[in-house]
């Protein structure tokens, strides 16, 4: 996560709430009226900041301890530069003042030759950022001339599911490729579902038998051992093992059961024919990649 926006919903940010997060930018919404210390601690990433206050909170002095705050934007509302210049903490980062739609500079004037009023200038063009949470990777972050199209998409890590894309915390679109007409800057978030790598390895068990019955032998091999990697990877990604005829397996025992499999067979042919051929050798091979154990590999020893 490199992008976060603190909702109206919040009116508080603890202690150590986002202690050495790897945020580049957050957006932090008026109703938050207090910042605990080292909320921000070690946030050594940070980048920019936006908040909403018209007048700069009091806040510890540790909320930002171990970030380089004179190398952070902050951006605060127009008019509110000098009050958070004044500021303990505030005051040591880089403040950049909101400009408000109608910049003050193009205020309305009067044509002294005709006394029609010359309407200020729109603002030509508006930058649009797109950051991903865990799980994908977006594009389409540029700036973008006012009343144009712009796409945004989003794609999936490996297993991973896209799930909406949110603009502070409100969801805007639940296409991965998001299009919209240009009018304002906007800063939009991918959301995506990690797997559910049960489910995950099942099929592949099911995918493995189905091949192993059909007689597809490499087919079945390869399903094994995805299988197994998606048991490491449930246990990797702190998933409860339970075992044996439990939900989830182990890859060893995946492994294990699967090399079991193409040496029973592979016996069976052997003790039909009476010697191996090149399917009996063909399964103790796989059987052999999956789990090497004495008996497997002297069963193999006699068929080259």
């Amino acid at each position: 996560m490199t992008s976060i926006d603190i909702p109206s919903s919040v009116t508080s940010i603890g202690s150590r709430a986002f202690e050495r997060n790897p945020l580049t930018t957050v957006n932090i919404s008026s109703s938050v009226s207090s910042i605990g210390s080292t909320a921000f601690f070690s946030c050594s990433k940070l980048n920019d900041i936006y908040v909403e206050w018209k007048k700069p909170p009091s806040i510890p002095s540790e909320s930002f301890r171990d970030v380089t705050t004179s190398k952070v934007n902050l951006h605060v509302p127009q008019g509110t530069k000098q009050a958070y210049k004044s500021a303990q903490v505030w005051k040591n980062f880089n403040i950049i003042e909101k400009k408000s739609a109608q910049n003050e500079s193009t205020t309305t004037k009067v044509n002294p030759a005709n006394n029609n009023t010359t309407p200020p200038p729109v603002p030509t063009s508006y930058t649009i950022k797109t950051s991903p949470s865990t799980g994908g990777k977006t594009s389409g972050n540029g700036t973008y001339t006012s009343g144009t199209s712009c796409t945004v998409r989003a794609t999936a890590d490996k297993d991973y599911t896209f799930v909406n894309w949110t603009e502070n915390s409100r969801v805007v679109s639940t296409s991965p490729n998001y299009t919209f007409t240009v009018s304002t800057n906007r800063t939009l978030v991918a959301n995506f579902t990690p797997p559910d790598y049960t489910a995950l390895m099942n099929s592949a068990l099911s995918e493995a038998e189905n091949a192993f019955n059909n007689g597809n032998h490499a087919a079945a091999y390869n399903a094994y051992i995805k299988a197994a990697e998606y048991a490491d990877a449930n246990r990797t990604n702190g998933w409860t093992y339970t075992g044996g005829s439990g939900i989830m397996k182990t890859s060893y025992e995946i492994k294990q059961n699967a090399a079991e499999k193409f040496k029973t067979k592979a016996d069976k042919i052997i003790n039909r024919n009476g010697g191996c051929d090149h399917i009996s050798k063909e399964l103790l091979q796989y059987a052999n990649k999956l789990n090497s154990t004495w008996e497997i590999q002297n069963l193999l020893n006699k068929c080259n």
